[in-house]
């Protein structure tokens, strides 16, 4: 499986000035994504929406280089690809919805403060995942729930030929600009550390995935296994860091990734 397709980057606001700072996926060598998590069965290859129960862990991020995350996403056919979940960001003021072509980042859509112990959802799709132009968007203050808290993130085509982001059955956010394709590879789950030290944080996670599934005509499936994953992210797969992360797998809808495992 093509680990280079999994990345997370959002932005923050500069204070006092609507303009946005890339807080991660930098285009340098500076910039480390340490990924850990679970493809599903190739038989969600072809699907057309995935989702995944995700337990929010809450704790504070200290270093203002650093970020983590915790997803469900899929790469799609078209080249695509779309990621949603939750993610823990040094405390600030962030971009609710933005949109980066090239080295030009856009807040399009309000900010959204961020707390020393803060979990939000966030969303991200690449309309050409090796091209770096992206939308993105953030839930508000204590979106993803109190921690140890189960919740459902799910990824579906929306009527206007674009992607639904749904938090426990309701819609959150939608991003209609691109159609909506098919995934490429099986759909798949990780926790994420982005940073740019060569050397992790070692606090990542653990979190719980649980339910893994993937959209067809016919329905909704749950995947019949799952295998662990690891490595780095797009902008530095070979980064030849430790990565003092692990998945263990229990079963075939539940896995625990991050610290310890």
């Amino acid at each position: 499986m093509l680990l280079c397709m999994l990345f997370c980057s959002l932005f923050i606001v500069a204070a006092g000035h609507p303009s946005l700072i890339p807080a991660s996926r930098a285009q340098s060598d500076s910039q480390y994504s340490l990924q850990v998590g679970a493809w599903g069965d190739d038989a969600s290859t072809g699907s057309m929406g995935v989702q995944a129960q995700i337990r929010t862990r809450i704790y504070a991020i200290h270093k203002p280089s650093s970020m983590e995350a915790f997803w469900v996403g899929e790469n799609l056919n078209n080249d695509a690809f779309v990621q949603f979940g939750y993610i823990l960001l040094p405390a600030g003021d962030y971009c609710a919805e933005g949109v980066v072509a090239g080295d030009e980042p856009n807040c399009i859509g309000g900010s959204v403060h961020v707390g020393v112990t803060d979990a939000i959802w966030f969303w991200e799709y690449y309309p050409n995942a090796r091209v770096n132009n992206y939308y993105s968007g953030l839930g508000p203050s204590g979106s993803a729930g109190s921690n140890s808290t189960w919740h459902l993130y799910s990824i579906v085509p929306n009527s206007l030929d674009g992607w639904d982001f749904l938090l426990d059955g309701k819609k959150v956010s939608t991003v209609a600009l691109h159609s909506w394709a098919l995934s490429g590879d099986p759909v798949y789950a990780v926790a994420e550390e982005v940073t740019t030290s060569p050397v992790a944080s070692g606090v990542l996670g653990p979190v719980e995935f649980w339910n893994l599934a993937y959209l067809k005509q016919d329905g909704w499936h749950q995947v019949t296994s799952l295998t662990g994953l690891a490595g780095c992210g797009i902008s530095t797969p070979d980064c030849n860091i430790a990565i003092p992360y692990g998945v263990t797998v229990k079963g075939p809808d539940y896995m625990v990734a991050g610290t310890g495992m």
